[in-house]
């Protein structure tokens, strides 16, 4: 299965939202991201961006550039 993109570059929000479809996120800016009114992936906004993967209305968030990302 091929997860579908979505690229984020966005200026600070209070709340962000994710596709309803399972895909994969990248987030470049500084963001809050929130599924279904819940905080998921907290870290240093500021200094590092994030992937987000969305699976079975689970999100998953790993820095960009590790390595194991794909393998969810």
């Amino acid at each position: 299965m091929s997860l579908a993109v979505f690229v984020i570059n966005a200026e600070p929000l209070e709340t962000g939202y994710l596709p309803e479809v399972d895909g994969r996120v990248t987030l470049t800016a500084p963001a809050l991201i929130s599924n279904n009114g819940e905080s998921s992936c907290h870290g240093n906004w500021r200094s590092a961006a994030y992937h987000y993967l969305v699976s079975d209305r689970q999100v998953k968030c790993f820095p960009i550039g590790l390595s194991d990302f794909a393998a969810g």
